[in-house]
């Protein structure tokens, strides 16, 4: 009896933690992303496709980068008083996060663009 009440509890546990991450590994819900909000995920598709103009994603790269963009622009409304420069940016790491889907040469192309103004 005590077996079935401690698999019946660490179950219930363990399945919190299941839930709380998306496939690809992004967690959803401390993001803020309990309903969708259309003009949060237009930001974060026009955001992609700037990003998309300046780097050439790949077929692979583009989903992961639109999700990446939309857990920033979901924790950045729910943070409503922040700004999306700045602080907001280093905290939440998305450039960093960018980076690692990134290829060395896809890196340069974003930094040359950063220090023109375009990114």
């Amino acid at each position: 009896m005590k077996k079935i009440i401690f698999i019946t509890l660490f179950t219930a546990f363990t399945s919190v933690g299941v839930f709380a991450q998306s496939a690809n590994g992004n967690v959803g819900f401390s993001t803020g992303q309990q309903g969708q909000d259309p003009a949060t995920d237009q930001r974060a598709k026009d955001e992609t496709d700037k990003l998309n103009n300046i780097v050439q994603l790949t077929a692979d790269q583009y989903p992961k980068a639109l999700q990446i963009n939309r857990n920033f622009f979901y924790q950045v409304r729910s943070m409503s008083s922040v700004s999306t420069k700045g602080p907001a940016k280093a905290a939440y790491g998305r450039d960093q996060q960018l980076k690692s889907i990134l290829l060395p040469d896809q890196i340069n192309l974003l930094q040359a663009a950063k220090a023109n103004g375009q990114w």
